[in-house]
């Protein structure tokens, strides 16, 4: 009998030093890459990139709003973001830092909800990629999947930057918390022409943005 339980015991405990092992590749579908040798991602948001203007819809349950967002980086990690309608109607005036605090510099009543804006904060955050340059992510691939994946943790969030082929800058980004999909941002865009276009959905939320680029010169939206 006391054999038995040692048998039991010690299976118990190889079977949990293969899940820790193993958790990467078993848990999220991901395994560690050790035969990188490129660059971290970086932001399609450069600090000299003077600003950007997007045409921008939020749909948020029920309640759409449409107008224009000016994405506007002020020094190094530092970033303001307006979001008005097109009839100059003030939605939100947020300014985000490198430190991943977010300063409200305004919001309008009906979004003015702490979990909302928290929200907002992060969905732009996780596009921006502020506040990650001294972060050290995991790096990462994936079975059937060429992309390279740097995770970023951040307390209890995880934020997944996949890159493909030779380009240093994300086609995609994800957040997750503690045990649940939380956001993914689908992004668009060259290393010709800069970003394009920008979708963020929610997994468990009633919110989706959708920002395609205002080209200034042409006067012509980027879809």
């Amino acid at each position: 009998m006391k054999r038995k339980g040692r048998y039991l015991g010690l299976s118990l405990l190889l079977l949990l030093l293969l899940f820790n092992a193993c958790s990467v590749a078993l848990f999220k579908g991901y395994r560690p890459k050790d035969d990188f040798s490129g660059n971290l991602p970086r932001s399609w948001f450069a600090a000299d990139s003077g600003h950007f203007l997007f045409n921008t819809s939020i749909d948020l349950m029920k309640n759409h709003f449409s107008g224009i967002m000016v994405i506007k980086p002020v020094a190094d990690g530092y970033y303001r973001v307006v979001f008005i309608t097109e009839v100059g109607l003030k939605i939100f005036d947020m300014e985000f830092s490198p430190d991943r605090q977010t300063k409200v510099h305004y919001m309008m009543d009906a979004m003015n909800k702490k979990g909302l804006v928290n929200t907002l904060s992060n969905d732009i955050s996780l596009v921006l990629m502020n506040g990650l340059s001294d972060v050290q992510p995991d790096i990462l691939e994936k079975r059937d999947s060429e992309d390279v994946i740097f995770r970023y943790r951040e307390h209890k969030t995880r934020s997944y930057y996949f890159l493909s082929g030779a380009h240093d800058k994300p086609h995609m980004a994800k957040q997750t918390g503690s045990i649940s999909n939380k956001a993914r941002a689908d992004l668009f865009g060259s290393n010709h022409t800069g970003i394009d276009s920008v979708k963020i959905t929610h997994y468990n939320l009633g919110l989706s943005i959708n920002l395609y680029r205002i080209n200034e010169e042409s006067n012509h939206v980027a879809e």
